[in-house]
C-alpha cells in the first residue's frame, strides 16, 4: 500500500464535522470517519467507505456467479464468491475501529472528530477544504506506512 495520511480534526458538534466531511468527500479520500460522543457519553462510530459482512458477500456471490456461468459450474462459484467476499467484509482496509474509539475518548460531550486518510498528493486539498469549517486539528500519533 503507498503511504498515506491520516488527518484529524475536532469540532464543537456533529454538524460542523459532517459538512467538513462533505467538502472532504469530493477529493475521494481513502478512507473517512466521524466519531461522535453522545449526550450519555458513548462513542458513535459513522464510516463512511467500510462495506459490511452483507455487501462483500452480495458483491463475492455475483461475481462467482458470473464466473460459475462462464465456467459452467454458477452455484459453487457463487457459493465461494460468497465466501470470499464475507471474508473481505470483516477486513477493516481503512482507518482502524481501534484508532477512531481511542480519539473519542479524548472527545467532550457533543463533540466531534473528522478522520480522514489520503494520499500525500491530495493532502493539501484536503487542508483547502476543511479550512472554512475551523475545527482544531488533532496530533493523532499515528504513522502510517
Amino acid at each position: 500500500m503507498a503511504e498515506l495520511r491520516f488527518v484529524a480534526v475536532v469540532y464543537e458538534d456533529l454538524l460542523q464535522a459532517e459538512r467538513s466531511l462533505a467538502a472532504v468527500e469530493r477529493v475521494d479520500p481513502v478512507d473517512a470517519a466521524i466519531v461522535v460522543r453522545d449526550h450519555q457519553g458513548h462513542i458513535q462510530l459513522r464510516q463512511t467507505r467500510d462495506r459490511s459482512i452483507g455487501e462483500s458477500s452480495v458483491a463475492g456471490g455475483t461475481v462467482g456467479l458470473l464466473a460459475g456461468l462462464l465456467f459452467g459450474i454458477p452455484v459453487g462459484a457463487a457459493l465461494l464468491g460468497l465466501l470470499a467476499g464475507g471474508g473481505l467484509g470483516l477486513h477493516d482496509r481503512g482507518i482502524k475501529d481501534d484508532r477512531l474509539r481511542e480519539l473519542g475518548k479524548s472527545l467532550q460531550t457533543d463533540q466531534a472528530v473528522l478522520c480522514v486518510l489520503v494520499s500525500p498528493a491530495v493532502l493539501a486539498e484536503v487542508h483547502d477544504r476543511i479550512a472554512p469549517y475551523g475545527g482544531e486539528a488533532i496530533d493523532t500519533g499515528v504513522e502510517l506506512p
